[in-house]
């Protein structure tokens, strides 16, 4: 659990340090809003973060940590896949 905990620090600590390299747009297509319901309306951009170069943007600070905590779950369960194959 401990290791789950630092490595959501680390992408939230990484994603704060990008924000201030990053032009951030006033409406853009919130991604975890758009996967879950079909969202297809620009929204007003309240977070954002960016992985392997690629920015992504949300219309609430919730949004952004949900889609932190499902990739936390999928590298964890990887990692678990591994070590028991």
């Amino acid at each position: 659990m401990r290791y789950c905990n630092f490595l959501f620090l680390i992408v939230l600590a990484s994603s704060v340090t990008l924000i201030a390299e990053t032009q951030i747009p006033d409406k853009a297509l919130c991604s975890v809003c758009a996967l879950k319901g079909g969202e297809t309306e620009l929204e007003k951009v309240k977070a954002h973060s960016e992985h392997d170069g690629k920015a992504y943007y949300f219309c609430s600070k919730n949004c952004k940590i949900e889609l932190a905590i499902s990739s936390l779950r999928l590298d964890l369960s990887l990692c678990l896949c591994y070590i028991y194959s």
